[in-house]
């Protein structure tokens, strides 16, 4: 399974050709994307203005109708504190939604995550971040 981070998946609704053409080639892959990112992409339009909201959150239940969606659990909650908790003392802080991301996945044996902050998801080196 690959995980599609919102970064990714707001290039793909944008029609980014780079997106779209990272996606043509996962076309046999099993995708999803988190709860958490869902968030993510859904604030950034809700906080953008001159944007039909209402037809944008339907085109982002279109879109995740055709992959998985994986839940924030126990074990993704306590995955997402430890790799926060471990960069923190490394100096080496991220967003805690990427942490809550990267914790969701690891809880779903998914290990590689599609981004265009691929920086991000370096510092966890039980993740391997793609870019496009």
């Amino acid at each position: 399974m690959i995980c599609l981070d919102s970064s990714f998946i707001i290039d793909l609704l944008k029609n980014k050709k780079e997106a779209v053409y990272k996606l043509e080639k996962l076309a046999k892959e099993d995708l999803a994307t988190t709860r958490v990112n869902i968030y993510e992409v859904l604030f950034g339009a809700f906080i953008k203005k001159g944007i039909d909201h209402q037809r944008f959150s339907e085109r982002i239940n279109a879109f995740i109708s055709k992959i998985n969606v994986m839940e924030l659990d126990e074990v993704g909650s306590i995955n997402a504190a430890k790799i926060k908790a471990d960069l923190t003392k490394k100096g080496r802080v991220i967003e805690d939604t990427d942490c809550l991301v990267s914790g969701i996945i690891l809880s779903n044996n998914c290990k590689t995550i599609i981004t265009r902050n691929k920086d991000h998801f370096d510092r966890i080196k039980e993740v391997k971040a793609e870019g496009y």
